[in-house]
């Protein structure tokens, strides 16, 4: 209980060498680890102060599979009105390696940045092959949003051919965690399962879409996330099996109509 209120507070703000904080953008996943097939996937960064005055803050990662806390690795940075600066793989430039989820903490009243985020593989002399990531706002709400709040449902599409490609599925929580029913639904729209889940407050797992949505998915089925209560961000990620070429979508809220 503990753990789980600390991690709490963490969302709400920060108390560092810098001063209080807030998260301003989540970047629900960021890697710098192998895949299978022989992929190596890595997190380019790009951050551009959005001017009018010095930004100051840090980028904070937060390993897979548990919530976050304090002591995660974090990259300070500062740039001056208008500057802007990158990171080829961020998680490295931390120090640190794996899947997580990445945090950008600015103090409460901070000029708006430009972030920019591509999940790649790296094939070496063979180049790379990405997608480019949008950086959430945590407090966005309404339709099209990808932060699902209680009473709203988002949707994901599974792979038209699950030979050539495999899926899975990551979920990143915010302060207050998170319970939802998933349901899988066949291309005609029939529920051939259901599943209810629930998150503590800044979680983050990406696993296979099969364990996420609790059975064995066929083509073209989709996966609806209800929210019953607090806030999550949930994604797809595909990748093909032979070019190791990932893309991505989030599950956005949808209006529903009785």
């Amino acid at each position: 209980m503990r753990r789980v209120f600390a991690s709490a507070l963490l969302a709400l703000y920060a108390v560092s060498a810098l001063g209080i904080e807030v998260v301003a953008r989540v970047i629900p996943v960021v890697g710098s680890t192998p895949g299978n097939f022989g992929s190596f996937f890595r997190t380019g960064l790009q951050l551009r102060n959005g001017g009018g005055s010095n930004l100051t803050g840090r980028f904070v990662f937060h390993p897979s599979s548990r919530t976050a806390q304090p002591g995660d690795p974090s990259l300070p940075f500062s740039l001056q009105s208008d500057e802007t600066v990158s990171w080829p793989d961020v998680v490295d430039a931390m120090g640190a390696s794996g899947l997580g989820t990445l945090d950008m903490m600015l103090p409460p009243a901070s000029s708006s940045p430009v972030v920019v985020s591509r999940v790649y593989n790296d094939a070496g002399a063979d180049g790379t092959s990405g997608f480019t990531e949008d950086a959430v706002d945590p407090a966005q709400r309404g339709s099209g949003s990808p932060v699902m709040t209680g009473g709203t449902t988002g949707i994901l599409l599974a792979p038209s051919d699950l030979t050539r490609f495999r899926y899975n599925i990551g979920v990143r929580t915010l302060s207050s965690g998170a319970g939802c029913t998933i349901w899988v639904r066949d291309v005609d729209g029939t529920t051939v399962h259901a599943v209810v889940k629930s998150f503590d407050p800044n979680f983050f797992e990406q696993t296979s879409a099969d364990e996420f949505a609790g059975v064995a998915l066929s083509e073209n089925q989709s996966i609806e996330i209800t929210v019953e209560r607090g806030s999550l961000i949930v994604y797809g990620a595909t990748t093909d099996n032979t070019t190791n070429d990932p893309s991505f979508q989030y599950a956005r809220v949808v209006t529903r109509f009785n």
